[in-house]
């Protein structure tokens, strides 16, 4: 008998965090893991990795299995409070791989970058 492992596929999401304050890497994961807890329970768990973080920017690349994409994404939405910081989660694109990510965000940029110009 062969034991087939199944891979893992992940999806790259590109957040924009708006607040009038920089929010810190570890205070936005902490009210992140602690919104799912209390939107899905221990049950409703959503596997991810902050991938990149800027406070400065107020950017952030987020990486997660497939399947708690859904999930991810609703908490985000709902994560309206950081530590007594208002804040607003612009879901700027989800990718399956993070050089397409990469090559999305930076077409963006550059029609900006165009818009401003003309």
């Amino acid at each position: 008998m062969v034991l087939r492992l199944i891979r893992q596929k992940y999806r790259w999401l590109a957040l924009e965090i708006i607040s009038e304050k920089n929010i810190g890497k570890e205070s936005f994961i902490s009210a992140l893991k602690h919104k799912i807890y209390e939107l899905f329970g221990s049950f409703g768990d959503v596997s991810f990795r902050v991938e990149e973080y800027d406070s400065q920017r107020g950017f952030c690349i987020i990486r997660c299995l497939r399947e708690d994409l859904r999930r991810l994404r609703v908490a985000l939405v709902l994560l309206r409070d950081i530590q007594g910081t208002p804040v607003v989660m612009n879901d700027l694109y989800c990718s399956g791989t993070l050089k397409k990510l990469r090559e999305e965000l930076k077409k963006r940029r550059l029609f900006i970058s165009l818009l401003e110009n003309t």
